[in-house]
């Protein structure tokens, strides 16, 4: 019995720090495992482009700034009700300057966030980091 509470204890510790600890700064690659794909859903109406970016330099959750969040990278849009291409890495979304987003973002391993909403006020976009195990949904965009 003894022996078993102890395997027990060791297999939540070990599942504990596997959820808990932060990983390093994004790099995206070509390719990824699941679940720990990060991923865009544009929920926008009909017509509406979200600029995403493979990936992400750094630290910080949110960049303002209009150059994509590594030095050389280039953004690439999603179509309005498309996610991002299965099986690869999509670190960041992209706010339009002088545009307000609300977005929600699911994790496999934690669940559904509240919703979010920023505003990208002024001549500067914002970048806002897309974690290795979460589905960013842009559910609306007011400019």
């Amino acid at each position: 019995m003894r022996r078993m509470v102890r395997w027990m204890l060791a297999m939540a510790i070990v599942a504990a720090a596997v959820v808990v600890v932060p990983g390093t700064a994004a790099q995206a690659g070509a390719s990824c495992t699941y679940p720990l794909c990060s991923e865009v859903a544009n929920r926008l109406p009909a017509g509406a482009y979200v600029a995403v970016a493979h990936n992400w330099c750094g630290n910080a959750d949110i960049l303002y700034q209009n150059a994509a969040p590594c030095a050389g990278q280039v953004a690439d849009y999603i179509a309005s009700g498309t996610t991002t291409p299965p099986h690869e890495d999509w670190d960041g979304f992209r706010v339009e300057n002088g545009c307000s987003v609300t977005y929600q973002f699911y994790s496999v391993l934690t669940g559904w966030t509240m919703q979010l909403n920023i505003v990208a006020a002024g001549s500067t976009h914002i970048w806002i980091r897309v974690h290795n195990d979460d589905t960013a949904y842009i559910l609306s965009r007011s400019c």
